[in-house]
């Protein structure tokens, strides 16, 4: 609950719904910052918001209550992995149906494809895992634009800090 509190608190500069949502306002009340034009010189920046570190279960439901509570302000990322969507050697306990989980899966020609031409705006491979079974993932140009377009901010799940540089 802190750290989720804290995740809103910082998201509140970006977004005047999530601030009046944390401070008990109605989400029609502006600041004077909110209402001023974009002229020139001053244009509006949507930035992403970017979670860093290991996939733990604290991110996933850092990212799953900030989309559940705000989904008229954030948006979630296309995401592309070389993962099989089935592990290749499946559990006796794992579903016979694994849930959708949004993200694209492509094998290694594909990936290489879209990787050449540039679709990707950052990159990683699996950590502490075995090379044999190291998937790479990729967070597309085209999903940060899109949110761009419709004025929301793209909550960004990386890795590592050198990620959220490249973003």
């Amino acid at each position: 609950d802190d750290l989720y509190y804290e995740l809103k608190v910082c998201c509140a500069t970006l977004s005047p719904i999530v601030r009046n949502r944390l401070y008990g306002l109605p989400p029609h009340i502006l600041d004077y910052s909110d209402v001023i034009p974009a002229n020139k010189t001053e244009k509006v920046i949507v930035k992403p918001v970017i979670l860093v570190g290991p996939n733990f279960r604290e991110k996933a439901e850092l990212r799953r209550l900030i989309f559940d509570e705000f989904p008229e302000v954030f948006h979630r990322p296309q995401i592309v992995t070389t993962a099989p969507l089935r592990p290749e050697y499946p559990a006796e306990d794992d579903p016979v149906e694994f849930p959708d989980d949004g993200m694209i899966h492509v094998d290694d020609t594909k990936w290489n494809t879209m990787e050449g031409a540039g679709e990707f705006l950052t990159t990683w491979k699996d950590q502490f895992a075995h090379e044999n079974v190291t998937y790479r993932y990729a967070v597309t140009k085209a999903s940060l634009e899109e949110a761009k377009e419709k004025e929301l901010l793209c909550v960004c799940d990386v890795p590592r800090v050198g990620n959220s540089d490249e973003i």
